[in-house]
């Protein structure tokens, strides 16, 4: 005997309309909400102080120029030398 299958239909669930409804929802809680400002903390910040510079009493200035003759606090040296360089920075 040949008994005739039942065909089963495919289920189908339609999401749009559940989704229009978050959407709505979602909207009217935004719009509906109020922000209120006491929620917020107060903090009293503390100011940036600077470090002052350092002051140094014995400051040593040495130039070099594009020939490589050395000079200390103005003073220009002899030789192109890092002997004599040393000699007069002591």
């Amino acid at each position: 005997m040949k008994f005739k299958r039942r065909q089963v239909e495919d289920i189908h669930i339609n999401l749009t309309p559940m989704i229009d409804c978050l959407l709505f929802i979602l909207v009217f809680l935004l719009l509906s909400t109020t922000f209120n400002q006491l929620s917020r903390m107060n903090l009293t910040l503390p100011d940036a102080q600077g470090v002052p510079p350092k002051q140094y009493e014995h400051k040593i200035e040495v130039v070099v120029d594009s020939s490589g003759h050395y000079s200390v606090n103005g003073q220009s040296l002899a030789s192109k030398e890092a002997a004599d360089l040393n000699t007069a920075i002591k």
